[in-house]
């Protein structure tokens, strides 16, 4: 029985032995290191992946708001151009006015400027007379 377990020992070594050779456990243990590698790799793509998606937020957030100020400073200038052309219509009202103001004052002075003269020229005739 014991030449049995010496046997059974020594088969059981054997085969211990060619599983375990130096190419095997180096190449599990190049597995393993791979494993590893791998896994560092993924984690650092998840932290630029997520590195990136909180930029690509940030970059979203700003272009809204770079949006909102463009449409409010369109808005802005909308308004100040309808302001302007209001007040200009209103200043050429008023200068029209003036202008036509002026100028049926001048027909108006004129005619009494001839009606003046005329009398002038009838007092004249009376005088010398």
């Amino acid at each position: 029985m014991k030449e049995v377990q010496k046997h059974f020992i020594s088969t059981c070594n054997i085969a211990l032995s060619a599983l375990c050779k130096t190419d095997d456990i180096n190449c599990l243990l190049g597995w393993a290191e791979e494993l590893q590698t791998l896994r560092k790799q993924y984690q650092e793509a998840e932290m630029r992946l997520t590195e990136l998606q909180n930029k690509y937020r940030a970059a979203k957030k700003t272009a809204r708001r770079y949006k909102l100020w463009a449409d409010g400073k369109e808005r802005h200038i909308q308004q100040e151009w309808q302001r302007i052309v209001v007040g200009f219509q209103n200043v050429l009202q008023v200068v029209q006015g003036k202008a036509q103001a002026a100028l049926t004052d001048s027909a108006v002075t004129k005619q009494l400027d001839e009606q003046i003269q005329a009398l002038q020229d009838t007092l004249e005739q009376y005088t010398t007379s």
